[in-house]
């Protein structure tokens, strides 16, 4: 529509076993635009887990351990084109995550991008090479390993994604990897 995709999902997990519990839950709203000028990416994520352990002390009492963790996450690319297959922009973030320990995360990281295919053919394949370099600055629940409750810290990622865009539906496969 326009050059507009709106993609939403919701993966409920539930398993229940003696011993075991776990409730998972994933809600997703990606909303993207691609032309041969920009591309503006915008995923939203949240996560809900909640696992249940049990165990039995004798055949009269049991004993439970419950674990929640809960996570938000925004992720945002806009890039403007530099010609057929590069461009340059920036990735920026926010969000939190109890399993991770973040309270408050954001970061900004300028970016490079290159697409082995021409834009022109972006809103039905992609094959890109994503490279960003910058800032995160990271408030903690609880200290750090290094005893830390804020830091600030630069961060580089490389992001390798291929996708196809089909009437029958799409393939997005991806592969990501950042250090400090």
């Amino acid at each position: 529509w326009n050059n507009w995709v709106f993609e939403l999902s919701i993966e409920p997990v539930f398993e229940s076993e003696e011993a075991n519990k776990q409730v998972f839950l994933r809600n997703s709203i990606n909303i993207s635009k691609v032309t041969e000028d920009i591309k503006l990416q915008i995923e939203m994520d949240q996560f809900y887990s909640r696992e249940k352990f049990i165990e039995y002390v004798n055949t009269d009492s049991a004993e439970t351990e419950t674990y929640i963790t809960n996570e938000k996450i925004i992720d945002n690319l806009f890039v403007k084109s530099l010609g057929g297959h590069w461009s340059a922009g920036f990735k920026f973030a926010l969000g939190s995550s109890t399993r991770e320990n973040y309270e408050f995360a954001t970061e900004i990281l300028p970016s490079i991008e290159y697409d082995i295919y021409p834009y022109s053919e972006a809103t039905h394949r992609q094959l890109r090479i994503l490279y960003g370099a910058g800032i995160r600055y990271n408030d903690y629940f609880e200290s750090s390993v290094y005893n830390k409750n804020r830091e600030t810290l630069y961060k580089q990622s490389l992001n390798i994604a291929f996708q196809v865009q089909k009437k029958w539906g799409s393939i997005n496969l991806s592969l990501e990897g950042s250090n400090y």
